[in-house]
């Protein structure tokens, strides 16, 4: 036993290898608290994309409104692997799949809606319920690729540190990177506004970001890459065509020359008829009050209507196409968005791909790293294991077709507790949740499979042999 222990306490004090990746990449670092200031892309996402640029806008308020809608509620584990079951199903683009899991949740799972970290979630601030701090979070991470979430609460020398009180979405374009040493490159966080000295530690943000493959000395592969950067002559081509196409309206002038429709010059209107004319049809012809009005007029006259300049159109052309690439850009359907002549079906396919590919995706990363940077303190604290888990029940989108599945695979033999979870209504618990209802006149198979040797059949109706 006493070599045994030896071994183990040789082994904790053997020194961990060098993290050569990071020796090679920031091998500069001195602890000199340098600033890794952002590289200015973030802010022009945010000033010439979201707020400026209509297309960008509605997409990233399409994404947010579907994101935020989803409550995350707090579970203490019950079964380890009923958990790692139902969280695969739950989080499969197969609608009977995702149904499975609502049955399967009470075998992993126990509410605990009454614990300081469901409490935490239901409010993350003073300022905002939950669905306007995720409106926060999503709109930051889909303009800017990254998003930071700074948690308040006790200091480190306190044992409940980690248990945060507060939480606060941070303005991802506005943040820095403080740099810390070769093992540990991100010392803290900072805000780029004003003149601030203030640095926030690096345990207590929530760094949550898109995958980056720009690698260089800068520290660029720290930060999350928005879907604007591969985007960005796109949303400038979109801002140059609406400015363009703003500018042919308002220089546009007249859309309509009324003119003689004789060949002998001397029916032509002279200056003065030309100027009596335009009075006649400004007052007789335009305006509401002449709708529908028939107008005579004394001389053969014809009106010849002024189209757009081909140029002018395909300026036009070309800006529908920019919206279908930047919805690409996230994945978004531009039927969503108005573009296009879809049928109801598309219409409804399109809602569906928008949950399955881009909102649970987003919304399992955001859960594992809630899970991974809030859970440890609490369930230290309270003794369990607590899981965080978004109520995706709320999409229907991804409700099944109860009754196609009915005709297909028939009414399976389910408990009153595993049955009312497909509807939303809560479990009953106890014997009447357990129970198994049956129709009436159902019997085993076993009953209708007649033995043939029975002495009580024998008994009843004789013996027919």
């Amino acid at each position: 036993m006493f070599e045994g222990l030896k071994q183990l306490m040789q082994s904790k004090a053997e020194p961990e290898s060098k993290n050569l990746l990071n020796e090679m990449v920031f091998q500069y670092l001195n602890n000199q608290d340098i600033v890794w200031y952002n590289n200015q892309q973030s802010q022009i996402f945010v000033n010439q994309g979201y707020r400026q640029n209509a297309t960008v806008y509605s997409i990233v308020r399409k994404l947010g409104d579907k994101k935020k809608i989803a409550p995350p509620l707090v579970y203490t584990e019950k079964n380890r692997t009923a958990k790692f079951k139902y969280k695969e199903y739950k989080y499969s683009g197969d609608a009977q799949k995702h149904s499975q899991a609502v049955m399967m949740r009470s075998k992993a799972l126990e509410f605990a809606d009454q614990s300081d970290l469901a409490k935490l979630l239901a409010n993350p601030n003073p300022n905002q319920t939950w669905t306007e701090f995720a409106e926060s979070c999503a709109g930051f991470y889909d303009t800017c690729g990254e998003v930071f979430i700074y948690g308040v609460g006790p200091g480190e020398d306190s044992k409940n540190y980690g248990k945060y009180t507060q939480l606060y979405a941070m303005p991802s374009h506005l943040v820095t990177l403080v740099t810390g040493d070769i093992d540990n490159p991100v010392k803290g966080y900072k805000i780029l506004l004003g003149n601030q000295t203030i640095e926030i530690p690096f345990k207590d943000v929530l760094h949550m970001k898109m995958w980056n493959p720009y690698w260089d000395l800068n520290g660029n592969q720290l930060r999350g890459q928005s879907p604007l950067m591969a985007g960005l002559r796109y949303l400038k081509k979109n801002d140059v065509g609406v400015y363009s196409s703003v500018k042919l309206l308002e220089n546009r002038g007249a859309e309509t020359i009324v003119s003689p429709n004789h060949p002998d010059s001397k029916y032509w209107l002279n200056p003065t008829q030309v100027t009596a004319t335009e009075d006649a049809i400004a007052s007789k012809v335009n305006g509401s009050a002449n709708r529908g009005k028939t107008v005579v007029s004394a001389m053969p006259l014809q009106a010849t209507q002024l189209g757009l300049s081909p140029q002018a159109l395909q300026i036009i052309e070309s800006m529908n196409d920019d919206v279908t690439t930047l919805c690409a850009l996230w994945g978004l359907d531009p039927i969503l968005l108005g573009r296009g002549t879809g049928t109801y079906s598309n219409q409804e396919m399109a809602r569906k791909a928008l949950i399955v590919d881009i909102v649970i995706p987003y919304l399992n990363n955001l859960e594992q790293n809630l899970m991974n940077w809030l859970c440890p303190a609490y369930d230290k604290s309270d003794g369990v294991k607590y899981v965080i888990d978004f109520d995706t029940t709320v999409y229907s989108e991804l409700q099944p077709d109860l009754k196609l599945m009915k005709e297909i695979y028939g009414m399976p033999s389910l408990t009153e507790d595993e049955r009312r979870p497909l509807f939303n209504f809560d479990e009953l618990g106890g014997e009447l949740g357990a129970a198994i209802l049956v129709d009436q006149g159902k019997v085993t198979l076993q009953d209708v499979i007649m033995p043939n040797d029975d002495a009580a059949l024998k008994d009843a109706f004789g013996d027919y042999n």
